[in-house]
């Protein structure tokens, strides 16, 4: 079961609502992001195309590139990846010329870039944007600025998907300590921070200590926005995770209980968060075997993703490979099958090389195997097999775990010699 977290990690910088004195293009994208901060999609694309066209009409390149990047940071959320992607490099190169390669402008435009290119799987490419944001405002403001923070934070989550923990530990350690020696200990950055560091060490098996970040978080969330905040909820939502994972249920449920509830009237019930929330209590259903309430939560969750982003959103395709799980886990495999395929299709689609698609691919390998399909398994275990290895080098936990599953396919079907391989190799 694929959990999300979105947001919890700030790992977009998705909104930067920036003023100018030039009159047309300037106020389009002032009233853009009004109707975004509104939740009125349709007027603020409108608006953002207007500051567009009223920039590139007056020559206003600075301008330009900041309704540019508006502009993509509104069609990323609406999960139109594919359109937003040259947008943010427009916005990158025109802020390059306009500002400067090393201007804080330049740094903003390429952290967005950097997000989208983590959100598609393109793992070079985010990590080279994240980085180059980074270097930017380490010459800018020092090494050691507490606006520093979040740039390490984005660059940690990059490093954290891809299983490089000791990089994204490093990142986070420099960014809570540089929190820490400015005193800003009680403010989000450090609270996300937190929060950051607790899923390393909940990889670690450290839980406790993650715990404990985890609380502190949402002690900081409370004191700041308040007991029923957006904020709140998502970490909840961490927490609650925590809680699943050492499989203490009854204290994980409320927690996301209250967090949906938080989320549906902060946000009313037809956005991402609120299916992200959705999701997430679908998971712990059916971790205790609860697969009829899972299965309405869960499809819920993914009803809102396919109206309010589209059929081809990555959260949508994880919400699609949990409903084929909960099919798997109540035998109904002819119900199961059409929707793993369903969201690889997505993920071959959207970002190919994401290791999300590695593990839909190892789900669907599963069904097969009990269905007899030794071949079609065989298939899915391999690219599953050569994405893992791609993104995490072929001494990962998950890598070495994709082996045993394809190892213990080879015994079954009696070929010795490459199931040994795979074994030696696992367990050496």
């Amino acid at each position: 079961m694929l959990r999300l977290f979105l947001s919890a990690l700030m790992c977009t910088s998705a909104w930067f609502s920036m003023k100018a004195a030039m009159p047309a293009a300037a106020t389009s994208t002032e009233q853009g992001n009004q109707f975004r901060r509104k939740g009125m999609v349709s007027e603020a694309e409108q608006s953002y195309r207007a500051a567009i066209k009223a920039a590139e009409t007056s020559s206003d390149q600075a301008e330009l590139a900041k309704a540019l990047n508006n502009l993509a940071a509104l069609l990323y959320e609406r999960s139109r990846y594919d359109e937003a992607l040259p947008l943010y490099r427009q916005a990158v190169s025109l802020a390059e010329i306009v500002f400067g390669p090393e201007d804080s402008n330049t740094a903003v435009y390429l952290a967005n870039l950097g997000e989208l290119y983590r959100r598609t799987g393109k793992w070079p490419q985010a990590i080279a944007a994240a980085t180059r944001a980074l270097a930017i405002r380490e010459k800018l403001y020092g090494v050691n600025d507490p606006r520093l923070a979040s740039s390490l934070n984005i660059l940690a989550c990059i490093y954290f998907e891809l299983g490089r923990h000791a990089e994204g530990d490093a990142a986070i350690a420099r960014g809570l300590q540089i929190r820490r020696d400015s005193g800003q200990t009680q403010d989000w950055v450090f609270a996300v921070l937190l929060e950051a560091e607790a899923t390393s060490l909940r990889v670690h098996g450290k839980t406790e200590e993650a715990g404990r970040n985890l609380v502190s978080a949402l002690a900081i969330a409370e004191g700041l926005f308040g007991p029923d905040s957006v904020q709140v909820g998502t970490s909840l939502n961490h927490l609650a995770a925590l809680y699943e994972d050492q499989g203490k249920l009854a204290e994980a449920l409320p927690l996301l209980q209250r967090a949906l509830a938080i989320r549906r009237d902060r946000l009313g019930s037809n956005h991402v968060s609120v299916a992200e929330s959705l999701n997430n209590l679908a998971s712990a259903y059916r971790r205790a075997n609860d697969l009829g309430q899972a299965e309405l939560l869960q499809k819920e969750a993914n009803g809102i993703w396919t109206r309010v982003s589209g059929k081809m959103d990555l959260s949508y395709a994880s919400g699609l490979n949990n409903l084929a799980e909960i099919y798997s886990m109540s035998g109904r495999t002819v119900e199961a099958e059409p929707l793993y395929r369903e969201a690889i299709s997505i993920w071959e689609a959207v970002a190919p090389e994401h290791v999300n698609l590695a593990t839909c691919l190892s789900n669907f390998a599963l069904l097969f195997g009990r269905q007899a399909k030794a071949s079609g398994a065989e298939k899915l275990l391999l690219r599953a097999l050569a994405i893992r290895r791609k993104a995490l080098g072929t001494e990962d936990a998950s890598v070495l775990a994709v082996e045993l599953m394809l190892a213990k396919l080879y015994r079954a079907q009696r070929r010795d010699t490459e199931a040994a391989k795979l074994e030696r190799h696992s367990f050496r």
